[in-house]
């Protein structure tokens, strides 16, 4: 992410939005409907529905204008989401509650030692508690009741629950256009529509890629009154969108700290 498909579907995004800003159930901006999509029409379509007063908006990558624009190597980027499992320490006890989700992970420490479980797909608050107390047993006494473990005479009791974060480097960037054509019924559709595409576009000057600002600017354009499909008319815009190509990976995140066996230090 992003790709030559992942900008293209940003862009028709951007379109429809700009066509449709109340949203796609209210009344379009331009005073008739639209339809926006990745690709090139076809004939049928276009004349089926230029009868019926609906435009088309499409959205593909031109090959002219595309350019390796990498500058430099990026840093290492990226966030946690918001957990959805929670933990809480209550004297002796701690007890776990919420939604747990794939990607999470729960932990316990007691008497200076931590406990981890990576919470799978199915698993309850009741789960989670479960096996941690199973693996705190091994060492020290622990009684499970419920979503709660007890742990009688434990020292600096900590429970903590984390959430891998999806994070990405920037391996190369470059720079492609992308062609935004109206096909519409008459001329003063036509107008109406590109322009309010125009407008809004022009508005935006970062498109958002999967997460990834990618700089948007017009390159060009222009009104094609020689139609080859009977009562269509077209208009194209031509922008110019810098992305990034990027190597994604999970990162998981810390527990407690830093523990230390046998003089090897790791992530808890």
């Amino acid at each position: 992410m992003p790709d030559l498909s992942d900008v293209e579907a940003a862009l028709a995004t951007a379109v429809a939005l700009a066509v449709y800003p109340r949203g796609a159930d209210k009344e379009p901006a331009p005073g008739l409907a639209c339809r926006v999509y990745r690709g090139w029409p076809t004939a049928a379509a276009l004349e089926a529905d230029g009868a019926a007063d609906v435009a088309h908006l499409t959205v593909q990558s031109v090959p002219a204008g595309f350019r390796d624009v990498t500058r430099f190597g990026g840093e290492w980027q990226g966030a946690a989401p918001p957990v959805t499992l929670t933990a809480a320490v209550d004297g002796e006890t701690v007890s776990f509650a919420g939604d747990p989700a794939p990607g999470q992970v729960a932990g316990v420490r007691v008497d200076g030692v931590p406990r981890a479980y990576r919470v799978r797909q199915g698993d309850t608050p009741g789960v989670v508690a479960a096996v941690l107390a199973a693996l705190i047993r091994t060492e020290r006494p622990a009684e499970l009741h419920g979503n709660g473990i007890l742990l009688p005479g434990g020292l600096g009791i900590a429970a903590r629950v984390v959430a891998d974060g999806v994070g990405g480097t920037e391996l190369r960037r470059q720079r492609a256009g992308f062609r935004v054509t109206a096909w519409c019924p008459d001329p003063a559709s036509r107008d109406r529509v590109a322009g309010c595409v125009d407008v809004a576009l022009a508005g935006t000057r970062f498109l958002d890629v999967g997460g990834w600002g990618c700089w948007l600017r017009l390159a060009g354009g222009s009104v094609l009154d020689a139609n080859s499909v009977a009562g269509v008319w077209r208009r194209d815009l031509v922008y110019s969108v810098e992305y990034p190509t990027v190597a994604d990976s999970n990162l998981p995140s810390m527990l407690f700290g830093v523990a230390s066996t046998d003089g090897v230090s790791s992530v808890v």
